[in-house]
């Protein structure tokens, strides 16, 4: 963005390789944003950036059908196939049997099969309804290795009747493998009902509605479905597919929150096909203007209203990264709507929020030194009334439990809030003469419980610091034992809208921080991990086991937990981290582990 006699100018240059191609012709975007007002003209300035995105990003695309062969597909394109497949599947189940003996000699005469033979062919009613059932339970086992050679023989010899050719191990085999399996399920579920003599045409996997073998198949786009649905309809039916209802607690109210500003600002009765580009760039704009946690701040006022009160009292927006989690949702609930055959193109496609220019890992800032000495010498820490209401006053006590220990062991093992709040006192193992905290969702034995992870990586095992073993941290958790308390921090309760014990303790910690005087922008509770991760640098730990320690994608999970790395290589990389801040006052025994 420029300015030029008081008018500020978008500018944007058009890849080479595009001109040469003839796809774009212009050598630069440059749009005039009629406006000498620089916060009117950042506004401007994301709307006009995401349509020269999307035009640069589709001239891309048709680059690349032009130059290579296709051997990668869109999700659309692969839910597509499975609906052929699935068509095709159901027409051969019900085409009748071939009665001809085309493959006799033509001096042959037609023969009747034997009776006898039909007789002993032929399965019961009872038998086929029980091998239907037999069937679709297997299908239900992900980890069933005769239905995993199956899928994988389907989709492959479907894919190879296409022409097209997947890697192997790519994530859109593995995809398209998912959707095979998918379309098997469908296929058992309809044997079954019918064996069942339910023809009740009840609701099945909503990729596959309408999709029988008699009935024409439709294309990627049919007007004729799409017609009635609104996009409260839409959003719904996506909020029931299977991958939805395993979301996290929390991930489901934030996705609900979203959804009424979808509501409100496009309508919720308003007809899919009729939502346009132009209207989901105004969704952009207010976007832009919303503060953050707009909901809790201003209850009772619509996002329009809350975006107008936030211009008038100079509310800050919420981030453009926050503001981008908004659009990219919508694009996923459209794109089930393009896969499922009711849009032919995605409105939200190609439209982004922009970036604030700060990088990812700059989003939030390690505590600094003053800040560290600031928090660990409040009276929560030297002595104070109580952990309750009086924590933040100098008195004689000094309590250790969740208000104590949650920060010293984010500091020193990098977990998220949430990570610690949830640790059960059996999630601190020893292992191979190491002390360890389990990251994990289940208990000891693998049974289930209320715990949770923000990713699949995070399943993981970090050895104890040596200094949080001095600080005695063993005695709490044997404390805890002989209380026979299942959770470690049993005061901490979870949230009943999301199930995150994190929530309550979330603002607490917010208070104390603020009451010690270290509160400054950009610095959370999450900031005790960014001080790890830069200790575990400064410590010339390796990249693959700082991301082993953190939970973060790039280790195997062998690795990462129960076998393949050693405890002892991850308990020398712990012992190898310092901090800039003195924690000898809070010292009550050695360390056990040294």
């Amino acid at each position: 963005m420029m300015k030029r006699e008081g008018v500020y100018y978008l500018r944007v240059k058009v890849p080479a390789v595009l001109r040469e191609a003839g796809l774009i012709r212009q050598r630069e975007f440059k749009k005039s944003l009629g406006t000498s007002n620089l916060a009117e003209a950042r506004r401007l300035f994301v709307l006009e950036i995401a349509k020269i995105d999307a035009e640069i990003l589709e001239a891309h695309r048709q680059l690349k059908l032009q130059n290579e062969p296709i051997k990668t597909l869109t999700r659309s394109e692969m839910e597509h196939l499975a609906v052929q497949l699935l068509h095709q599947r159901e027409a051969n189940r019900f085409s009748p049997p071939d009665r001809s003996n085309k493959d006799r000699r033509p001096d042959e005469k037609f023969k009747f099969p034997d009776p006898k033979e039909v007789e002993e062919a032929t399965i019961s009613h009872d038998e086929a309804l029980a091998d239907a059932e037999d069937w679709l339970e297997q299908l239900q086992r992900p980890d069933d290795p005769q239905v995993a050679g199956i899928v994988s023989y389907r989709a492959k010899k479907f894919l190879k009747e296409k022409g097209i050719e997947l890697a192997e191990g790519s994530p859109e085999l593995r995809y398209f493998n998912g959707l095979v399996r998918r379309v098997l399920r469908e296929e058992a579920e309809r044997s079954r009902r019918e064996l069942k003599q339910d023809f009740s045409n009840a609701p099945g996997d909503v990729l596959f509605q309408g999709i029988t073998g008699h009935s024409p198949l439709p294309g990627k786009h049919d007007p004729a479905r799409a017609g009635t649905w609104t996009l409260t309809k839409l959003i719904e039916t996506f909020r029931k597919e299977p991958d939805q209802l395993a979301l996290a607690p929390k991930s489901k109210v934030s996705h609900a929150a979203r959804d009424r500003i979808y509501a409100e600002i496009l309508g919720a009765e308003t007809y899919i096909t009729d939502i346009k580009r132009k209207d989901v760039a105004k969704l952009v704009s207010l976007l832009s203007r919303l503060p953050a946690n707009a909901t809790k701040r201003f209850p009772g006022l619509t996002a329009t209203q809350v975006a107008e009160k936030a211009d008038k009292e100079g509310h800050a927006p919420m981030t453009r990264k926050n503001a981008s989690q908004y659009l990219s949702n919508l694009h996923t609930v459209f794109g089930f709507a393009v896969r499922s055959g009711l849009l032919e193109h995605n409105p939200v496609a190609g439209l982004t929020m922009g970036t604030d220019g700060v990088p990812d890992d700059e989003q939030r800032h390690p505590f600094s030194a003053d800040q560290l000495k600031a928090i660990f010498s409040a009276p929560l820490f030297t002595g104070c009334v109580d952990d309750e209401r009086g924590f933040n006053k100098p008195g004689p006590n000094r309590p250790r439990r969740a208000r104590f220990w949650l920060p010293l062991i984010a500091l020193t093992h990098g977990l998220r809030m949430n990570e610690i709040a949830q640790l059960y006192v059996e999630d601190i193992e020893e292992m191979d003469g190491h002390h360890v905290i389990v990251i994990r969702k289940t208990d000891a034995k693998g049974g289930k419980t209320e715990k949770t992870l923000k990713t699949k990586n995070a399943k993981r095992y970090v050895p104890l610091h040596p200094e949080i073993v001095k600080i005695g941290f063993l005695d709490h958790v044997e404390n805890m034992r002989k209380a026979k308390q299942v959770r470690l921090f049993p005061e901490v309760q979870a949230l009943k809208s999301t199930g995150m014990y994190s929530g309550t303790f979330s603002k607490s910690f917010a208070y104390f921080l603020k009451s010690t005087g270290a509160k400054e922008d950009k610095t959370t509770f999450h900031s005790f991990r960014h001080n790890f991760t830069n200790a575990l640098r400064a410590g010339l730990v390796g990249r693959d086991n700082i991301r082993i320690l953190g939970g973060w994608a790039g280790g195997s999970t062998e690795d990462r937990y129960g076998s393949g790395l050693p405890v002892s290589i991850l308990a020398e990389a712990i012992a190898k981290t310092t901090f800039p801040v003195d924690l000898s006052h809070l010292h009550t025994a050695p360390a056990a582990d040294e």
